[in-house]
């Protein structure tokens, strides 16, 4: 009978602090690479550099040529071109990563809508709590010396959307 205390092993831990390092450190490459490259062609060059590798490693997934389809041009097309076209005009690498986030609030409000997800009160007030945070990172509530240009606050907006989209 195995006594050991349920838990993550040391690996767990350090693959979940190696993707939160590779994260945060894509979004300050992201900001870097947009300093000498338009932001659609970085993300070809995103998808170049990553997909044409795989796909002599990785089996294709049990999904249709077109839900794949679909797929790259929720998350391609739409998360990363509005992603680095934010980052391109003026939203802080650091505070995107974070506005990214509110792909949780896209996606539980599109669950809700096309596939009946429960919102109970919990997922309410959280989702409460985030939107005051990103009206906070937005410069809604505070003083225009904080505020994110408000297209390029938007548009990460709009990359979280995709996001979600992609998530569904």
């Amino acid at each position: 009978m195995d006594r050991r205390e349920p838990g993550m092993s040391r690996r767990d831990i350090l693959l979940l602090l190696a993707v939160a390092v590779v994260w945060g450190v894509n979004f300050a490459v992201i900001k870097t690479g947009l300093r000498s490259v338009p932001p659609l062609f970085l993300v070809v060059l995103r998808y170049l550099f990553v997909v044409l590798p795989l796909i002599f490693f990785v089996r294709k997934p049990a999904v249709s040529w077109w839900t794949m389809a679909i797929y790259a041009l929720l998350s391609g097309v739409g998360q990363f071109s509005f992603l680095f076209y934010s980052i391109r005009i003026g939203m802080p690498a650091g505070l995107a990563s974070v506005v990214m986030q509110s792909q949780a609030i896209f996606t539980l409000v599109l669950s809700a809508m096309f596939m009946r997800e429960k919102v109970g009160g919990t997922r309410i007030s959280g989702m409460g709590l985030a939107i005051v945070g990103l009206g906070l990172i937005g410069g809604f509530f505070g003083t225009e010396a904080t505020a994110v240009p408000p297209a390029a606050f938007l548009t990460s907006l709009l990359a979280a959307f995709f996001w979600s989209c992609a998530n569904i």
